[in-house]
Order: structure tokens, then sequence, then C-alpha cells
């Protein structure tokens, strides 16, 4: 993890491991050293609980001479109708509603959750199956 940096428009730059200080080079600074070279410390913090179509979204601030993550929550982009095969390679997040079309057959998301594309039939608990044909 990042122990020290500095902050530009938002953005975290990590404080080097090789600084100058005072016409030195130093290597490895300890704590004092990259507080002398103007370095501030970054506090790491936990996410939010983010509730039902909503995800925590990172970001970074300067609070009482450290740089702190600070969380903000954003809506989850609205999901297609209907997702036209199951052939997603990464996890993806499934509303309630959604209809996905497996091997001919259409299967209603029941529970939102993030699913990816995998050789196991889709689970009873997430999706029950709609129709025995395919969505065109």
């Amino acid at each position: 993890m990042i122990r020290y940096g500095t902050l530009t428009n938002g953005a975290l730059t990590p404080a080097p491991r090789r600084i100058m200080l005072d016409g030195w080079t130093v290597i490895n600074p300890t704590d004092a050293q990259y507080a002398a070279a103007g370095y501030l410390p970054v506090r790491y913090t936990d996410p939010p609980v983010a509730p039902v179509g909503y995800y925590p979204a990172s970001g970074w601030e300067e609070q009482d001479g450290e740089i702190v993550q600070a969380w903000r929550l954003e809506e989850l982009p609205p999901e297609p109708a209907h997702i036209p095969a199951w052939d997603i390679t990464q996890a993806k997040y499934f509303n309630e509603g959604d209809l996905v079309t497996r091997d001919g057959v259409i299967y209603r998301c029941i529970s939102g959750h993030y699913a990816a594309w995998s050789k196991q039939p889709p689970h009873d608990s997430y999706w029950e199956e709609v129709a025995n044909e395919s969505i065109n």
C-alpha cells in the first residue's frame, strides 16, 4: 500500500522511494524525511455498504494534513432488458427481472447478483426458467 504521496486534482501520486531533500538524494526515506519533502501520509478507509442499485466509488481528499480515501455512492448503470446470450467472460451484475438466453432456454433473474459464464447450469436460487425457446 502507498504510505506517502501527493494529491493533484483528486488523483493520488505515490511518493517515490528516492527523494531529493536539502540537496541530497535519500533512498527509502523515513516518515520524517517524507514529511520534510512535502509528502503527506495516506490513510485508507473501508467502503460504505451500498444500498441496492448503487456501488461505492473511491476517491481521495486532503484532510488535516493527510490524504484520505473518500467514498461516494454511484448508481449502477441501467441493464438492458435482455442479454442475448450467456457469453460474458467477466463477472457482471444482473438485476432482478433481467432475461438471459442460454442453450435455447430463457431464464429470468430472480435475485440480483454478480455472475460470469460457466459450464454449470444457472443456479436455481438466482434464476428461474421462463421458456424453452430463444428470444430473437
